[in-house]
């Protein structure tokens, strides 16, 4: 439901711990860790999470970003594991109120932690902000609103850029850790939300700008992922949004010739209706695409 007015409300200083998820793109990081640490409402801390154990990333937080904790990966165990790595540090070694969790490509702007919080203060039961997210309708993924609303309830909301509450961490814990790309926010929010909790989204400006990229494999994940989900919540309703969306997208890469997406879109409803999940397919994909 829409959420068109907020009450005015004065920004207490509150322990907030950002978490960034990289891999290999130690210039990008840098980008936004200079966004992070330019921020009017200042982060209490920030912990790098590097899925690759990058030496120039290390070097790059030796260096220039001394003040953020760095945590190495010894392999890419996917973003929602790496998220959850930085999150169970976060709160045994600092129990933040908030989490911010972020991918290493989304700079964002200097009032986006401030302007999340604030959203988070006039609502009582918000126990996630994020920049962009939907609605669900009968099983189907719906990205965006279209009331025109400043801030919109959600359904579920990206967790790039977003603000998770300590009771939403309490309440469910972590993102999953064996979905390694793909709809991990999704499946994280909507658990939230089935826990209680509610669920933002700031305006459209608001937002970083993304310097993300798409990849034909990324098909395979969107495809397993989804099922999984579905599967996982015992949910008919999920399992005809998955199918509604697979058929729409198979039927386009037959129109457009993309073999390969169409490929891995089938292999990875076979994966999931057998819950064969994590990144072993990752270097078969990889060859293949």
């Amino acid at each position: 439901m829409p959420v068109r007015t907020l009450a005015p409300t004065r920004i207490r200083r509150v322990n907030i711990c950002a978490i960034v998820v990289t891999y290999r793109r130690p210039e990008t990081l840098s980008v936004t860790l200079r966004a992070i640490e330019r921020q009017s409402l200042p982060a209490s801390q920030i912990i790098v999470v590097d899925n690759d154990d990058d030496p120039e990333v290390l070097s790059l937080m030796t260096k220039c970003h001394p003040e953020a904790r760095y945590l190495p990966s010894s392999k890419n165990a996917g973003y929602g594991a790496a998220l959850a790595m930085g999150m169970r540090v976060a709160q045994t070694d600092h129990d933040p109120e908030w989490y911010w969790l972020l991918d290493d490509d989304t700079p964002p702007t200097t009032e986006a932690l401030e302007g999340a919080i604030h959203v988070s203060a006039s609502n009582d039961q918000a126990w996630v902000v994020g920049n962009r997210g939907g609605r669900i309708v009968f099983g189907r993924i719906q990205h965006g609103f279209q009331d025109g609303a400043k801030i919109n309830q959600a359904d579920f909301t990206l967790v790039d850029g977003a603000v998770v509450s300590k009771e939403a961490v309490d309440a469910v814990g972590f993102p999953r850790t064996d979905l390694f790309m793909m709809l991990e926010d999704v499946e994280y929010t909507t658990r939230i939300a089935d826990s209680g909790g509610q669920l933002f989204v700031r305006p459209v400006e608001s937002t970083a700008l993304h310097m993300g990229y798409s990849s034909p494999w990324r098909s395979y994940y969107q495809s397993r992922n989804h099922l999984r989900i579905a599967i996982d919540r015992r949910s008919l309703a999920w399992i005809f949004g998955w199918g509604s969306r697979t058929v729409g997208l198979c039927l386009a890469d037959l129109k457009l010739k993309r073999w390969a997406q169409l490929r891995f879109r089938l292999v990875g409803a076979w994966d999931a209706v057998w819950n064969r999940m994590g990144s072993d397919r990752h270097a078969w994909l990889i060859a293949h695409q």
